[in-house]
């Protein structure tokens, strides 16, 4: 107990650091609500810039053009996938589509028959998601032995230009600043953990406390559980502080917030970061390098892992880099909520990356202190 309430206490004498990023992220999350509640009531069907690279050039193929033209700008290029995912970032276009050559066979076997490149959860991605959605469910019912009735496709198409996905966007945008805002979630409790936990255990690792704790009747394990309870529950005050922020967000905003999953994913994940901290303390017990690794580790991982910038924009080389951290597998599992799939694989993946670093950091206590050679 007296372990628990010393770690609690330098807790307290951190509390203006702490605060102060709460703050910041509080303020962050509030003008990014802002904009991600900004949902209308009533559809007003926008033009979208889209891209279009045709290999089939194929009667289907023109329907679809075609049937994109009547409401957005469209233009046929000819660039590859990972330029079409860097216009499309850089906003050149709305959203793209890649169309192989063998499009009227993947339709026709009920394939993937092309390929998107969609801004991550925008409106936009999810106008143009529905749109094809109604063209080839048009097109399905229009298809004849190995091809298709074009014609009768486009008047179809004309016919019902006022489609019903409308209400069913509208209602997954509404979810789309609770994913947006646990994926930064993720950078701040990454920060907050390692330069809060971080320095306590420099603290702690003192001459003076370690003598302490030496003449002390406490036993090795009963201390060493009582330093990972006191770190648990720092995480878990973050947790509730980064919680409360969450529901006040989406209170003032007034957008549907289903965050049960999104807690537990960050719950898990927060044990992965508490357990790195740990291996980072064995490695170099060092205030200064403590703090460089709350900075360095949380704003780097952000950017890498698809906090900062979506992972269909990130190069392949950046995303294997990512895989070798948690954060890159808290962020698939966020985008695995927001669609209602399963994630409970990159739970555990996560919470093998905590065993993993626990271990590895455990070793290194250990050959540091002659206990093992």
């Amino acid at each position: 107990m007296t372990v628990f309430k010393a770690f609690l206490k330098n807790m307290m004498a951190m509390k203006f650091a702490f605060i102060s990023y709460l703050i910041i992220f509080g303020i962050i999350a509030f003008i990014n609500g802002g904009n991600a509640g900004n949902i209308q009531s009533e559809f007003d069907e926008v033009s979208l810039n889209i891209a279009v690279v045709d290999h089939s050039e194929s009667e289907l193929s023109k329907s679809l053009i075609d049937y994109l033209k009547d409401s957005n700008q469209v233009e046929i290029v000819d660039e590859s996938y990972e330029k079409l995912k860097e216009m499309t970032y850089l906003a050149k276009y709305d959203v793209a589509l890649i169309i192989p050559d063998n499009f009227e066979e993947k339709v026709i076997g009920k394939q993937e028959s092309i390929i998107s490149i969609n801004p991550a959860k925008s409106a936009s991605g999810e106008l143009f998601k529905s749109k094809l959605k109604t063209f080839f469910s048009a097109a399905s019912i229009v298809a004849e032995g190995d091809g298709f009735d074009t014609k009768a496709l486009d008047l179809a198409l004309k016919e019902n230009v006022d489609v019903e996905f409308v209400n069913s966007n509208i209602e997954r945008d509404s979810r789309i600043g609770t994913m947006h805002y646990f994926n930064y979630a993720s950078y701040i409790i990454t920060a907050i953990l390692i330069m809060i936990i971080g320095e306590i255990m420099v603290a702690f690792n003192s001459k003076n406390i370690i003598d302490r704790v030496r003449v002390s009747k406490i036993s090795a394990q009963k201390y060493n559980l009582s330093i990972y309870s006191s770190q648990l529950l720092v995480g878990l005050i973050t947790l509730i502080f980064i919680i409360a922020i969450a529901v006040v967000v989406a209170f003032v905003y007034d957008y549907e917030i289903n965050i049960l999953n999104y807690i537990l994913n960050l719950s898990v994940y927060s044990v992965s970061i508490i357990a790195m901290v740990n291996l980072i303390f064995n490695i170099k017990a060092d205030k200064n390098m403590i703090r460089t690794a709350s900075t360095i580790i949380s704003l780097g991982l952000a950017f890498i892992s698809g906090v900062m910038v979506p992972q269909i924009y990130l190069s392949k080389t950046v995303l294997n880099v990512a895989r070798l951290f948690p954060n890159y597998y808290f962020i698939k599992a966020n985008d695995a909520i927001y669609n209602s799939e399963g994630y409970g694989i990159y739970l555990l993946i996560m919470t093998a990356f905590a065993i993993m670093y626990f271990l590895v950091g455990t070793i290194i206590a250990k050959m540091k202190s002659g206990e093992l050679k």
